[in-house]
């Protein structure tokens, strides 16, 4: 009998694993043997014969339904032969059903299975998402600053140097990590002064 729920029904010993023997909690059980035909005294001393399955954790089998059955044999195939050894969760539910006594449908707690619950990963920190027009920018400073380079030996190799060439243009104290943040504005005015300076070395070289 259960410690812990607080119904009428865990007050009555069960042969057979019951919803108030989970406690009101999930639980992770190693398939340990499949019983088919076994004979049960159903509600009315009606006879009928179904599946159990005994679990490697616990000391009471459960009776099976077709629908916790098709829940193994979606995780762990249709040859309930191959399911010894492999691990389901079962856990407290309720289910619809027809009370013959009641005669209407009436909601009744029930054990449910489900694949073994994975650990929850910790969530990715949420990344800032740029704007089309700032990736623009930035290709146009990378295609800028390669464009230099090569036209100056290399001299901007180092984004450090192009981020102090252009903090000196624009008058502004410039971290290579600002670059991205230039406007399109600020952009033309460097590339005006990158080709100035290319102009001024072509003419030297003549």
């Amino acid at each position: 009998m259960s410690n812990h729920i607080d119904h009428f029904e865990a007050l009555f010993n069960s042969t057979y694993l019951r919803w108030f023997d989970l406690n009101g909690a999930a639980h992770i059980v190693t398939i340990q043997k499949v019983a088919r035909d076994v004979e049960l005294t159903m509600r009315g001393g009606k006879k009928d014969k179904k599946p159990i399955i005994h679990f490697a954790e616990r000391d009471k089998p459960l009776v099976m339904n077709k629908t916790n059955m098709r829940s193994i044999a979606d995780l762990h195939g249709v040859q309930p032969s191959k399911w010894i050894g492999k691990q389901v969760e079962l856990y407290p539910s309720t289910t619809e059903m027809y009370d013959t006594d009641l005669r209407k449908m009436v909601t009744r707690e029930c054990i449910r299975i489900r694949a073994v619950s994975a650990t929850p990963k910790a969530p990715r920190p949420e990344q800032p998402v740029e704007d089309g027009a700032k990736l623009e920018r930035k290709q146009r400073i990378v295609e800028l600053r390669d464009y230099l380079n090569s036209a100056l030996n290399g001299q901007f190799s180092e984004w450090s140097a192009f981020a102090a060439w252009a903090g000196t243009l624009l008058d502004v104290p410039l971290e290579v990590a600002e670059l991205g943040n230039l406007t399109d504005e600020q952009i033309d005015t460097l590339k005006d002064a990158a080709m100035e300076t290319i102009d001024d070395l072509e003419k030297e070289k003549a």
